[in-house]
């Protein structure tokens, strides 16, 4: 059934989490994330500053999005240093009841200083700022 998966994924969260704030507690001092986001082609203004510590940092947007952004160690003998995992999920507010909605979760491999990108878009086309629903480019640095 499609309810074990996503299960197996809750648990494998909240295990994850635990170890997550103990890591975020224990590294030397914060990060802060540099943003820029693009909404249906309009750069959106972002007027405050995100640090990540052992919480998620949220980050509202006039649009009606949320993101929730959050680091892990990448536990790997390989990759390279001050490498981390970056979580970030996504909400939309529902205009009739102005909920959060759950959209979607997504992690990415993040090097201190460079950036990322994240974006939603038609699968048909090449995605670009101005055509994606949304496109998101996070660079994660030390605070």
């Amino acid at each position: 059934m499609i309810f074990l998966p996503r299960l197996a994924l809750l648990l494998s969260v909240l295990v994850g989490g635990a170890s997550l704030a103990a890591w975020a507690q224990s590294s030397e001092g914060a990060y802060s994330l540099n943003l820029e986001l693009w909404v249906d082609g309009e750069r959106q203004r972002i007027d405050q500053d995100l640090v990540v510590t052992g919480s998620p940092s949220v980050l509202k947007t006039n649009a009606g999005y949320r993101f929730e952004f959050s680091l892990s160690e990448l536990n790997d003998a390989f990759a390279p240093e001050d490498t981390f995992w970056l979580n970030i999920e996504l909400y939309e507010q529902d205009p009739t009841d102005l909920e959060w909605v759950f959209v979607m979760d997504t992690v990415l491999g993040a090097a201190l200083g460079r950036p990322q990108t994240f974006s939603l878009a038609g699968s048909d086309q090449p995605v670009t700022k101005r055509n994606a629903a949304l496109y998101l480019i996070v660079e994660v640095d030390k605070k």
